[in-house]
């Protein structure tokens, strides 16, 4: 898929904002992308310059470098969890969900990795094979054969056995 001019600035913006994620100038770039974005109608997904910026200072959210990630338990005290980004530069704290993982496999997917298990065993018999037709295809197999064949005893081969 080829990106249009507008989409290639806007993506253009976007990797300068990364870039200098401990610069000042990080709210400039994300005012820059934004702009550009409604100006040119690129549409950008839903939640996007909030996931990717601070909403208070507008620095570039970088895990480990610009904000601290982690994952804890949710406030209302429901068992689930969230994710909680806080800005280390102005110590705002965002939250948000995780999606949440199936509790148990049902029958079919457990059928589906038997055949599948099924599958691999005779990938794994065609692997073999294919190794040991490498092995036989080898300059010492080649030898192998021409001493079977009853030719020189020499260690040697002619170009033209090589070549076939």
């Amino acid at each position: 898929m080829e990106l249009t001019a507008n989409q290639r600035t806007a993506l253009y913006l976007d990797s300068i904002s990364r870039s200098v994620g401990l610069n000042p100038f990080c709210s400039v770039y994300r005012e820059a992308l934004e702009k550009h974005a409604e100006y040119k109608g690129v549409k950008l997904p839903d939640g996007y310059v909030g996931s990717t910026f601070c909403p208070q200072c507008g620095w570039v959210v970088v895990a480990g470098v610009t904000s601290r990630t982690r994952v804890v338990a949710a406030p209302d005290g429901g068992g689930g969890r969230v994710l909680e980004r806080r800005c280390l530069r102005c110590q705002s704290v965002s939250k948000s969900e995780l999606a949440d993982a199936p509790a148990h496999r049902d029958d079919g997917a457990s059928a589906d990795a038997a055949q599948q298990r099924a599958g691999t065993m005779s990938e794994g018999q065609r692997a073999k094979e294919r190794a040991k037709k490498r092995k036989r295809n080898t300059l010492a197999g080649l030898l192998d054969k021409k001493e079977k064949d009853g030719g020189k005893k020499s260690k040697t081969l002619d170009l033209m056995d090589f070549m076939k």
